[in-house]
């Protein structure tokens, strides 16, 4: 799907982003770890949140992935490849997890076990976590802009 238009995508119940929260909170030392920046910096983060923010459309959130990843060195050129789903050009120890994270959310959070273990392999069982409590992060805060947004009028949706 990488390079094809996207569709903005909502939660389809309460339930879902309860799951999605209990997810995220299953695993605490991996949330603090992101946190912390220790095992993935800050632009490495941001690419992360632009190829998720890239597959569920949330204009929130891309304005604001933008934005941070900006003022963490990402040239704009590469920020608008990674949206588009193009992650090619990344750095070299970042490529396999963006294709994890595409795939992530590609498959709506639900990655095969191939591309799990090819993630764990790559950056080692607890990296692996802290990745995927970034992606999870961030389709909670797509899924939930975009919710929000179908609620507003038209006339304020469109400013």
């Amino acid at each position: 799907m990488s390079g094809a238009p996207r569709a903005r995508q909502g939660y389809r119940s309460l339930g879902d982003l309860g799951r999605d929260l209990y997810a995220v909170a299953r695993l605490p030392r991996a949330l603090l770890r992101l946190l912390r920046g220790r095992a993935v910096g800050h632009a490495f983060r941001e690419r992360l949140m632009l190829t998720v923010s890239g597959v569920h459309a949330c204009p929130y959130c891309v304005r604001l992935h933008g934005s941070l990843a900006r003022r963490a060195g990402i040239s704009r050129a590469e920020v608008s490849r990674l949206l588009e789903g193009l992650v090619g050009d990344a750095p070299p120890a970042e490529l396999t997890a963006l294709e994890f994270a595409l795939h992530w959310a590609e498959s709506g959070g639900r990655p095969d076990a191939r591309s799990r273990r090819l993630l764990e392999e790559s950056y080692g069982a607890e990296t692996a976590r802290e990745i995927e409590v970034a992606l999870r992060l961030i389709r909670i805060g797509n899924l939930t802009g975009n919710s929000f947004r179908r609620l507003l009028p038209a006339r304020i949706r469109h400013r």
